[in-house]
Order: C-alpha cells, then sequence, then structure tokens
C-alpha cells in the first residue's frame, strides 16, 4: 500500500510539472489557447517561438507593392479627411437626426479602417502571415465598401431630413456636407476598385513541422 501510495503520489507530482510550465512558458500558453492563430507556432529546441502557418506573398509584379500602397494610403486618406469637416460645422440633421449622425459616424470609421488595414499591411511585410493578412489585405475591401455604402446612407439621410424637417437656415452647410459626402465615397470606391487589381498568392505552412525549416 505505501509503495502504491508513493507512486500515486511520484505520478501526480509528475503530471504537475507537465502542466505548470516555467512563468514565461505559462503566460504564453495561456495566451495561444486566448488566440486560435497562435497554434500556427511551433517551440524549437532553443525554447524559441517560431512561426509555422500560412502565409500569403504579393503576387501584382506589374504593379511595386510601394506604388500601390502609396495609392491605396492616399485615396484612403482622402476618404477620411472628406469627412472630418463634415462633423465639424452645424448642417441640417447633424444634431439631433440619428439616420444622419451615425451613417456618419460609422462612414468616418470605416475610412479611419481601411487606413488601419493598409498600415497594418505594410508592417507585416511580404509575405505576410495569415493572421495578419486576415486582418489587412483580405479586410480592405469591405472596409471600403462600408466606407462607401455609410456616406451615401449619411448623404441619403440627409436629404430625407431635408423633406422632413427643410434645411432650417443651414443650406450652404448641408450642401458642403453632401458633396463632402460624395468625395469620401468616391475615394474610398476608386480605392476598392484599385485593390482589385492587387494579388496574394498563398504558400502553406508546416515546413517546421515536417522538418524543412
Amino acid at each position: 500500500m505505501e509503495n502504491d501510495s508513493g507512486v500515486g503520489r511520484e505520478n501526480s507530482e509528475n503530471h504537475e510539472s507537465r502542466e505548470k510550465p516555467e512563468a514565461g512558458a505559462g503566460k504564453s500558453r495561456r495566451h495561444f489557447t486566448r488566440h486560435g492563430y497562435l497554434r500556427d507556432f511551433i517551440r524549437n529546441d532553443r525554447g524559441e517561438y517560431l512561426y509555422d502557418g500560412d502565409v500569403y506573398c504579393y503576387n501584382t509584379p506589374e504593379i511595386p507593392f510601394q506604388s500601390a500602397f502609396l495609392r491605396l494610403l492616399l485615396l484612403s486618406c482622402g476618404a477620411f479627411l472628406a469627412q472630418i469637416p463634415g462633423g465639424c460645422f452645424q448642417s441640417a440633421g447633424m444634431r439631433d437626426s440619428f439616420y444622419v449622425v451615425l451613417p456618419y459616424v460609422c462612414a468616418l470609421v470605416s475610412a479611419g479602417s481601411m487606413i488601419w488595414a493598409l498600415v497594418r499591411l505594410k508592417w507585416a511585410g511580404d509575405p505576410v502571415r495569415d493572421y495578419l493578412y486576415r486582418v489587412s489585405a483580405r479586410a480592405f475591401p469591405l472596409r471600403a465598401w462600408l466606407a462607401v455604402g455609410f456616406s451615401f446612407l449619411a448623404f441619403l439621410g440627409q436629404w430625407i431630413y431635408l423633406a422632413l424637417h427643410g434645411a432650417e437656415g443651414l443650406l450652404p452647410e448641408t450642401l458642403a456636407f453632401q458633396l463632402l459626402e460624395c468625395v469620401s465615397a468616391a475615394a474610398a470606391f476608386l480605392a476598392w476598385r484599385y485593390f482589385q487589381k492587387l494579388s496574394w498568392k498563398k504558400r502553406p505552412g508546416g515546413q517546421y513541422r515536417s522538418g524543412n525549416g
């Protein structure tokens, strides 16, 4: 009985030692559990984590990436900057009409998210890791369309407000707001259309697991 008890304690201690690694490794393991993409990292013999997931290589040789990035960034900044003045001056419906204010705020955020996606894509380099590709290159077209759509809804909402309540003495400001919404939507659409010319080629991961790394 004593031997069995000793074996049980030893097995329990071994199990605890496997479940409770060093402090740094423990943080990494918990971090991996919260973020599924971290399963694509493997640990080498030196205790370092190496990325072993899929990557995407820029695959549009006729358009240099730097040139494409600058053009997309210029258009995205145009879409974003065109939204800012509309919130700085008073126009019809921008004070208390949710169907004008809400689409405007969403259009502003969507245009800003286009810039953020491009910055992340540039920061990720080439090739782009899968988890970064999904929040940058893959997400950009949708964000551009959201910017276009919400700009249109803000434009349409203001026309509805004008039909119901009139310009309230703010006709010049209202026309300026609508012009800015059109400019923002046009810039976002042009960014989306230009982005369709670009492509990335997927390169499967697993090189370290297969022993080729």
